[in-house]
């Protein structure tokens, strides 16, 4: 409880509906009569003459959003103000654009000023004479007692907010002085209403209006800078109509003249020859045949023992004599000076005293391996070859007695036919050992594949295998179904080469197709020659050429081998 600063009574502060400031602090008083510009106040108070103040009346414009709404200290009554209007980001502002609000402190000062409108009149509530001008710019100047008067709650709050606010948005309403400077908004004097209240309270309640309207004013965007819009539909519009300008000047003027251009001088029909398909080249096969010996004779000297010995089997069909060596010094068996046998086809021994050096090879150690190398020796006619395969056949383990046998049947050596035979009689293996057999046209051989191609509950893979080991064997009549197989992805490169072997023209463009695949380049060459030994090799000899020069080691190897085969001599090609 504190006690009211006017009449001392006992007044509850959280309770009372009257306060005031009173020495910079909030006082709460027990009645209106008590409250500052009550009855009691203004009897006690000193007496002061009114004087007249100069203000410029306040315009009116139409309601506008934007205004803020307040209260009152002291009574509650809602007062619109304004919304500071804020320029658009981007817009400069002047500190010196807005109005300015000059206080002069005596009457004589302010008439000195030289600022001249028109005025009108309000009535001071408290003690001191205040009057002011306004001046055509927008500027007022306000004039004041050396005695301010006491100021009301309401207008200290007010009128500061009221003041900064307008003074940063650039318009300045008609205001009163009041205080020490708080600008207030004025209104013409009307009839005073007999309500017992404080005077000074209801006239700024009845000002309400007068400040909503002001502040509607302010806030209107007709006097206010308008906020930034987006320029990105204007954007949008200038690109529609540049691209639509430039689409109009292209038919109308671009594509116009030349269409106009080309109806007045239509061009002259040109009679265009038939493109002539480019000659082939010429190939000369024995020169292709010299370029591929020199090729493998290089590859003899190679680092990798591997390549060497790949290069060695395919120039040794020719009977070559260093590439002989080289694989019997690789098994073991010392220098060669017997020729190859003449079966060989191997007249020509050109390359051997041109031959250059190659490094010393180291002998093989793998039994399978070494049977490759006496292949591709007795394939060659060398008799040495022939001797080391069938010394495997008394090999002590199985796989190197069977690898041999098949060997020697490859080559058509009837030194294979007792030991395949034998394993004719193993249920599990006899497909196999007949299909080897059928190079010699063994009739045990013949009997079981004629067997298992009648099998019908034998499986598709079985009678296929079958059938090529007869065609393999000279039986004519499995022609038809090797031709059916030449459709079959997994069998067509074996039935081609049945049919070779049975001189049958349908394997032709299945083998030349086959050329193209470094896999079965050198058999699918193989068997073109088997099937006519006077094959023109023009056709696909630049193809050949091409990979002998530009592809890896080992198709370099495979390129020049099958050119041997189909340009060389019929007998290079004797044996796979």
């Amino acid at each position: 409880m504190t006690t009211c600063p006017a009449c001392n009574k006992s007044v509850d502060p959280l309770r009372s509906r009257f306060v005031g400031v009173l020495d910079g602090k909030i006082v709460a008083y027990c009645s209106a009569a008590c409250a500052p510009g009550g009855s009691r106040d203004a009897a006690s108070a000193p007496a002061a003459a009114a004087a007249p103040l100069t203000v410029v009346p306040a315009r009116t414009a139409a309601p506008t959003s934007g205004a803020v709404a307040i209260k009152t200290p002291s009574t509650g009554i809602p007062i619109e103000l304004p919304r500071p209007v804020t320029p658009a980001p981007g817009v400069p502002v002047s500190l010196d654009s807005g109005p300015v609000i000059e206080i002069i402190h005596d009457a004589a000062s302010a008439a000195a000023s030289g600022t001249a409108s028109g005025t009108a009149s309000g009535t001071a509530t408290a003690s001191g004479t205040a009057s002011g001008t306004a001046t055509a710019s927008g500027a007022a100047t306000v004039a004041l007692d050396s005695e301010p008067r006491a100021k009301h709650p309401d207008e200290i709050a007010i009128g500061k907010f009221w003041t900064e606010d307008h003074k940063k948005s650039g318009k300045v309403p008609a205001i009163a002085a009041a205080g020490q400077g708080a600008g207030v908004v004025a209104k013409p004097e009307a009839p005073a209403k007999p309500t017992g209240r404080d005077d000074t309270l209801d006239k700024w309640a009845s000002d309400t209006a007068e400040r909503s309207a002001v502040s509607r004013e302010l806030s209107d965007g007709s006097d206010v800078l308008p906020r930034r819009k987006s320029r990105v539909p204007l954007a949008i519009v200038l690109v529609v109509l540049l691209g639509g300008g430039g689409f109009l000047v292209y038919e109308y003027l671009v594509k116009g003249n030349v269409a106009g251009a080309s109806r007045l001088a239509p061009p002259r029909a040109v009679v265009v020859a038939p493109e002539q398909p480019p000659a082939p080249a010429v190939v000369d096969p024995a020169a292709a045949v010299a370029q591929a010996r020199a090729a493998l004779a290089t590859a003899l000297t190679a680092t990798s023992q591997r390549l060497s010995r790949i290069a060695a089997a395919a120039l040794a069909r020719t009977g070559d004599l260093p590439a002989r060596q080289l694989l019997a010094a690789q098994l073991g068996l010392g220098t060669l000076r017997d020729p190859p046998s003449p079966a060989a086809g191997a007249a020509d021994q050109g390359s051997a005293a041109a031959a250059p050096a190659w490094p010393a090879p180291v002998p093989e150690t793998s039994d399978i391996a070494r049977l490759d190398l006496a292949y591709s020796l007795a394939r060659a006619g060398d008799k040495h070859g022939g001797d080391v395969l069938a010394a495997a056949l008394y090999a002590p383990r199985g796989e190197a007695r069977d690898e041999a046998a098949r060997l020697l049947a490859l080559l058509g050596d009837p030194r294979a036919i007792p030991h395949l035979v034998d394993v004719l009689a193993v249920s599990q293996r006899r497909l196999g050992a007949a299909e080897h057999l059928a190079h010699l046209a063994e009739p045990h051989a013949i009997k079981v594949l004629e067997q298992i191609r009648g099998d019908a509950k034998a499986t598709a893979d079985d009678r296929a295998r079958a059938v090529i080991a007869l065609g393999i064997a000279g039986h004519t009549d499995v022609a038809p179904a090797l031709r059916d197989m030449l459709t079959d992805p997994h069998f067509n490169a074996f039935a081609a080469a049945a049919l070779a072997e049975l001189k049958d023209g349908a394997a032709r463009p299945v083998l030349e197709r086959q050329l193209e695949s470094p896999a079965l380049r050198v058999r699918s060459a193989r068997a073109l020659r088997r099937l006519d030994p006077a094959f023109d090799p023009a056709p696909v000899l630049p193809r050949l050429l091409d990979v002998l020069a530009t592809g890896r080691d080992t198709d370099q190897v495979q390129a020049a081998e099958a050119i041997l085969l189909l340009a060389g001599a019929p007998a290079w090609s004797a044996y796979e």
